[in-house]
């Protein structure tokens, strides 16, 4: 029937929008243990377990992050634990064997400050990785340098450094194999974990 495209189509624009078409979310890794220096807690910190959902803040945030990232290889997804989960890729990010930010990747951390400047609640964790090659003490020192570097910029930008902490993993957490440069290149990433905490002075109300 001549309805039935138009209509399906209207179908899964209204499911996307409520939420139905999302992927489901990502499981934060165990609380296994960072390289020294890194802030203390588990790598990946600990969200909120309250399964209370985003908030009207974190729903807008989100939808603002994915929609400025998007097409650049970024990856925005949510977790288990409430939070957004953000994955800047290697090939854009660093060198090997550097922690200074390349170009492209400041350029992408400016449009995560933009998105979350309405979330001042905002509490980030961000996690430094590295490929494979060299000795491990040396990469466990430049997968946190790599996290310290990701939130130098967004402080310079203006956020809060109270309100972010860094870790490092090194090259323990691999996504691809560290045998060939691509995946080398994969691997030397960072990742910022969005969550939300409450301001100082605010109080909760019964529900």
């Amino acid at each position: 029937m001549t309805f039935a495209r138009p209509f399906l189509a209207a179908l899964c624009a209204a499911l996307l929008a409520a939420g139905c078409g999302s992927p489901p979310p990502k499981a934060v890794p165990p609380a296994t243990a960072a390289v020294p220096g890194s802030a203390a807690g588990p790598v990946y910190g600990k969200g909120s377990t309250d399964g209370k959902g985003f908030s009207p803040q974190m729903e807008a945030a989100e939808r603002q992050l994915t929609s400025a990232l998007s097409g650049t290889g970024v990856s925005v997804a949510r977790t288990t634990d409430e939070r957004i989960w953000i994955t800047l890729p290697g090939d854009l990010s660093f060198q090997p064997n550097r922690s200074a930010l390349k170009p492209g990747a400041t350029a992408l951390l400016d449009k995560i400050v933009v998105s979350l400047r309405g979330l001042p609640t905002a509490d980030l964790r961000i996690v430094g990785h590295t490929d494979s090659k060299g000795a491990p003490a040396a990469n466990d020192a430049l997968s946190l340098d790599r996290a310290a570097s990701t939130r130098d910029w967004l402080v310079a930008r203006g956020m809060s450094p109270v309100r972010i902490a860094v870790a490092g993993r090194g090259s323990r957490d691999p996504l691809a194999s560290n045998d060939d440069e691509a995946g080398r290149a994969t691997n030397r990433r960072v990742e910022i974990l969005v969550g939300e905490k409450p301001r100082v002075g605010a109080t909760t109300t019964a529900k």
